[in-house]
């Protein structure tokens, strides 16, 4: 989990699978990343669930569209990890649950969040 992190920061294997869940999706390269429809509907954006812990969360479908990004397209939220080896969730995630940090403890509780689009 990093607060400082819009996006979620996947493996190519887990963003490929969502955007091809998406009806006109694809890669942009003058985005550099991924976009689909702005048009889309909510319905039609597919159930996203990521594992923290030994849980799986869902990725609310309200998040899945991070930003506009121009001729009738939205950048999306999740997106290539690039050469990392470890997944970064941020905000995409962090909106989807109720977190809580004990730093002291060193210590990530999470829960997911009801919302209509999480179901």
């Amino acid at each position: 989990m990093d607060t400082g992190t819009t996006l979620c920061l996947v493996d190519d294997t887990l963003v490929k699978a969502v955007y091809a869940a998406i009806p006109g999706a694809k890669y942009d390269s003058s985005q550099q990343g991924w976009t689909f429809p702005t048009n889309t509907a909510t319905s039609d954006l597919p159930v996203v669930t990521v594992a923290i812990g030994n849980h799986q969360y869902t990725i609310g479908k309200e998040t899945l569209g991070f930003a506009d990004a121009g001729n009738g397209m939205t950048y999306g939220g999740i997106q290539s990890r690039g050469d990392m080896n470890m997944d970064i969730l941020g905000d995409v995630v962090l909106r989807s649950i109720y977190a809580v940090f004990d730093q002291g403890n060193q210590r990530f509780g999470a829960v997911q969040r009801t919302s209509s689009s999480t179901q």
